[in-house]
């Protein structure tokens, strides 16, 4: 996988050890976020320096983000031996926790290939 993809995930987690929320995207008053959220945003964070000053396609954001999602997707299903349709139906399980969900994160990073 992509050095991208690595940053994305890193950045999404540290977003989400922040303030993690469930059963919403994005919580203006504490910035808490979702996972999903937190990929969206760790995207468009990563690619405001590599793609022309204010050329943010939204195609690109979704290329990008739906990879490091896939990523994500595929670290949950492999630790919770369960398919899920997407990262907020996955997120918003309510006996999910933060500590699971920096897990998944850390297991997403370690298939894209970062090294500890």
């Amino acid at each position: 996988m992509s050095d991208r993809n690595i940053a994305i995930l890193t950045r999404a987690r540290d977003m989400v050890k922040n303030g993690w929320l469930q059963n919403k995207g994005y919580d203006q008053l504490t910035g808490k976020m979702c996972a999903g959220h937190a990929v969206c945003q760790a995207t468009k964070l990563e690619l405001e320096g590599v793609l022309p000053q204010g050329w943010i396609a939204s195609c690109d954001v979704q290329a990008e983000a739906e990879a490091a999602s896939m990523l994500l997707l595929l670290a949950a299903e492999e630790l919770t031996l369960h398919h899920w349709e997407s990262i907020p139906q996955w997120n918003d399980a309510p006996w999910r926790t933060l500590d699971e969900v920096v897990d998944t994160f850390d297991r997403a990073l370690k298939m894209a290939g970062k090294e500890d």
